[in-house]
């Protein structure tokens, strides 16, 4: 009778499996360590017994099991091969991490021979730097007995040193010994340990899918801001009527579309977004900020400068609440911004404070859809997005006005 293996695997993690919908493994180590032996009895999959050169685009995956084996060439001796298989590897996780959850790699099986006595035959450093991007679990492979030996013990003392999670020893195909038939043993604590981490691999995956939206997302803010602002500038010199009235509205609205587009969210409503920035008068109190700040500005040369000392003021004034980090870092990525750092104070300091209400609606509309997709892939109800972004936009403007508009006595 055959064993299936991992065949209840996650049952007891419902929630995390719905954010991620099956575990993608990476199952790394040397060659003839045991990679291809573990695969085929979690996958009963009949393997080509070839050596893999490339790590496989497509996985193994079991029936009606929710865990996938991604397959990697073996680390060899030689220098050139292993630095071009590291690189792979690092690629492949890099690259898959920006993609949906269920999609990225969320855990590495590292396989290391049970013949293997010293620490020093095991490449830590590398190991190390794995375990820094994802889980990493050391799978002892070719066990000939369920008793732990000296080095495993070492291992097991040593897993905060070593920046792994568990050592697993096993035997993943039965084999003949002097002392008869040795079975199968330690899948099922492979499986267990694997199971211990699907929470935190489903918020660490999910967390990464809405960080990589919004990265794009921030794209779409800095092309709107850059055009308004040339805008504003070109028509302190070349005044063209109504040229401000229907131009930033458009740029807003392109924005806003886009940025709900790389969020993949479809019930965006552009006018009732857009509505936001004119009721919550956020041209006006930029404006009023501005004037506020801290500035000589018979001094600044550009408008960089000014967008500086705006992020150290909301640093000081608002330190320690939630959004004061996230907020400083926008208003930072728009003062790096190339067009900001050229154009002189003269010509473009009346259309600073609309560029930013732009930026600023930007950020707080991703803030928001973090939070919405977030929600969604717990499988929570969402929030509805146009309260979530009214209310943060008001906290922040009360916050920034009591700290920096309102001055001690």
């Amino acid at each position: 009778m055959t064993v299936i293996h991992f065949q209840d695997f996650g049952k007891t993690h419902q929630v995390a499996l719905k954010q991620i919908e099956r575990c993608n493994v990476l199952v790394i180590g040397n060659t003839g360590v045991g990679k291809t032996s573990l695969i085929r009895t979690i996958t009963q999959t009949r393997l080509s017994t070839r050596r893999t050169d490339v790590i496989p685009k497509k996985p193994y995956t079991p029936l009606n099991i929710p865990i996938r084996l991604y397959d990697t060439p073996g680390l060899e001796r030689e220098k050139n091969q292993v630095r071009q298989v590291k690189k792979d590897i690092f690629q492949l996780i890099k690259s898959k991490k920006k993609q949906e959850p269920k999609e990225q790699i969320h855990i590495v099986w590292f396989c290391i021979n049970a013949f293997t006595t010293r620490e020093s035959d095991i490449d830590i450093d590398w190991i190390e730097k794995l375990s820094k991007k994802i889980p990493v679990i050391m799978v002892i492979t070719r066990s000939l007995s369920q008793e732990k030996s000296n080095f495993i013990r070492h291992l097991e003392s040593n897993l905060e040193n070593l920046k792994i999670r568990s050592v697993i020893p096993i035997l993943a195909e039965s084999q003949e010994s002097n002392n008869g038939k040795i079975n199968p043993f330690g899948l099922d604590k492979l499986q267990f340990q694997t199971e211990k981490l699907l929470d935190e691999i489903a918020d660490k995956a999910t967390q990464n899918s809405v960080n990589a939206m919004a990265e794009k997302a921030f794209g779409w803010c800095r092309d709107a801001c850059g055009k308004i602002f040339t805008l504003q500038a070109s028509l302190h010199f070349f005044p063209v009527p109504f040229a401000q009235t229907l131009t930033v509205p458009f740029l807003q609205a392109r924005m806003i579309k886009s940025i709900c587009k790389d969020f993949k969210y479809t019930n965006a409503a552009n006018e009732e977004l857009m509505s936001i920035s004119a009721i919550v008068g956020l041209d006006g109190f930029f404006e009023l900020i501005l004037r506020n700040l801290p500035i000589d500005y018979n001094n600044i040369q550009n408008l960089h400068d000014i967008l500086s000392t705006l992020c150290s003021t909301i640093q000081q004034s608002l330190d320690g609440l939630p959004f004061t980090d996230g907020l400083v870092d926008a208003i930072s990525t728009l003062a790096d911004s190339d067009f900001m750092s050229t154009i002189p104070i003269l010509t473009a300091i009346s259309g600073l404070a609309n560029t930013l209400s732009v930026w600023f609606l930007g950020y707080v509309l991703i803030e928001s859809l973090k939070e919405y997709k977030l929600a969604e892939y717990k499988g929570e109800a969402p929030p509805n997005l146009q309260i979530l972004v009214t209310e943060k936009i008001q906290f922040i403007q009360t916050s920034m006005q009591q700290a920096i508009l309102v001055s001690p006595a």
